[in-house]
């Protein structure tokens, strides 16, 4: 009984002995509190990470498909200027414009081209109004072309452009030797280029998605009008062209023309002194 009581004891004080170290360990870990971090000063690696180009994941762009339409037509009318201020009143009325008008005159007919920019919602309305009123269509067509790929592309890269040209002024700002401040003002001139030409082909493509473009040749046929007198006088023109053209087409080889004359001049003259050794 005492051999067990004795077993007892040295047990417990052996657990009462293993917890007072245990205890100890545990406040001496409460009491360390590891040295702050080194401040990191910023070096010139962080003006080539700026780099590469943060991937924007603001959904802030313009959303919807970008298309571009265009068209043509060609049609015959019965009066040339009629038509063209039918086509003037639609045009203005619909707040489009005239980029371009030509006018040429040939032997059978006279021929006027405009180029249409219009409102791309009212497109349709006006082609339709200018087919109703052509006389006979030679030709129709309509093209339309999906931009918003490329639209996208753009917008996103100005603004990633943008967001690197912010950091950059950051930089900017905190930089205090020459060269580093020399060095980040070229990179900044390099993405402001960068920048404008991206936004310069977005200003492109909204101006070709808003208006729409609309080639338009119409035409007035005057007939043969012309007599025999017109026709013979015409011919005598034409035969004098083509009779100078074959002139200028034989000058043209004078080195052989030469060269074969040179030649028979000598075949010539060594058979008349061949001819003449006989005689004698």
């Amino acid at each position: 009984m005492k051999k067990l009581i004795l077993i007892l004891s040295i047990v417990f004080l052996g657990c009462q002995t293993d917890s007072a170290n245990n205890a100890e360990i545990e406040l001496q870990s409460m009491k360390y509190t590891p040295p702050p971090p080194e401040p990191i000063e910023e070096s010139k690696d962080e003006l080539s990470s700026l780099n590469a180009e943060p991937v924007s994941t603001n959904n802030s762009f313009q959303k919807g498909q970008k298309l571009i339409k265009e068209g043509n037509i060609t049609f015959q009318t019965l009066d040339i200027e009629k038509t063209k201020k039918n086509i003037l009143d639609n045009t203005k009325e619909k707040k489009g414009y005239i980029s371009n008008e030509e006018q040429n005159k040939l032997h059978d007919r006279i021929e006027l081209s405009l180029d249409i920019r219009i409102p791309a919602n009212h497109f349709d309305e006006v082609l339709n109004k200018i087919s109703s009123n052509a006389e006979s269509i030679d030709s129709r067509n309509v093209n339309v072309k999906d931009v918003t790929e490329d639209y996208m592309d753009s917008q996103i890269r100005s603004k990633n452009k943008k967001e690197v040209e912010n950091r950059y002024r950051e930089l900017l700002k905190k930089a205090t030797k020459i060269e580093e401040i020399l060095s980040i003002e070229e990179k900044l001139g390099e993405i402001r280029s960068e920048i404008e030409t991206y936004d310069g082909h977005i200003k492109y493509l909204d101006n070709k998605i808003a208006y729409s473009t609309l080639h338009v040749v119409f035409y007035k046929k005057i007939g043969n009008t012309y007599g025999f007198s017109f026709q013979f006088l015409d011919s005598l023109r034409e035969g004098w062209s083509k009779f100078l053209t074959t002139i200028l087409t034989i000058l043209s080889y004078w080195p052989f023309l030469f060269l074969i004359g040179l030649l028979y001049l000598i075949f010539k003259k060594f058979k008349n002194s061949k001819k003449g050794k006989t005689i004698k």
